[in-house]
């Protein structure tokens, strides 16, 4: 299973980009076209999308977006195709949306119908709302370090980053003995993204030692 690749940007379309990876050129549909520039070398988070007649590759610029892409299309009616259009608003105020069960600025959203908007607050809400408090949090300490303890804030935040890095290697559809053995090897949790590409390469590296 693909999460990521490097490759360089060859070619961009309204919708799509082609970067070359490995000698091939591999298509993938991209929400904002105009974060990529030709020739440039850039990594992009995949999300590859199969059924009986075709597939599809849909690239991120972060973990985090690719995270919500994923969330957006486990709801009934809501398409990958459908799913990039939303985010083209940005994943972080689809995030702001939901945890605010800002239902009218969500069905304002093109391609988003209201009973999508509603399920999306009903399954989603309580995961952004504990994302938008940290992001709080992260910037209320960056402007006024020295209101909080920076040793307690610093154990807090790596322990809900090493809880966030379990929930996304369940997510992507790891077993947890290989989880374990990954998050048993990682020192450092916090940078989230960082800590799951690790963590990935951890797993593959271990190859059968880490299955069940």
């Amino acid at each position: 299973m693909k999460i990521y690749m490097y490759g360089k940007v060859v070619h961009i379309n309204k919708n799509y980009i082609i970067i070359e990876h490995n000698g091939t050129g591999e298509l993938i549909y991209v929400s904002d076209i105009n974060k990529y520039k030709n020739d440039e070398n850039i990594k992009v988070f995949i999300h590859e999308y199969d059924n009986e007649y075709f597939k599809t590759t849909y690239g991120f610029s972060s973990f985090k977006e690719l995270i919500v892409f994923e969330d957006l299309i486990s709801i009934q009616g809501i398409g990958p195709k459908t799913a990039l259009s939303v985010l083209s608003t940005g994943w972080q105020s689809i995030v702001k949306y939901v945890a605010e069960a800002d239902i009218d600025k969500l069905t304002k959203i093109p391609y988003l119908s209201t009973r999508c908007a509603r399920q999306l607050i009903f399954e989603f809400q309580p995961k952004y709302e504990k994302f938008v408090q940290k992001m709080k949090i992260q910037t209320t300490n960056e402007s006024d370090s020295n209101e909080y303890s920076v040793a307690d804030n610093a154990k807090s935040e790596l322990n809900e980053n090493l809880k966030n890095l379990e929930k996304s290697l369940k997510i992507l559809g790891f077993k947890q003995k290989q989880i374990n053995l990954a998050v048993n090897k990682i020192g450092d949790f916090s940078d989230l993204e960082k800590a799951v590409e690790q963590a990935i390469k951890l797993i593959a590296d271990a190859g059968k030692d880490a299955t069940i």
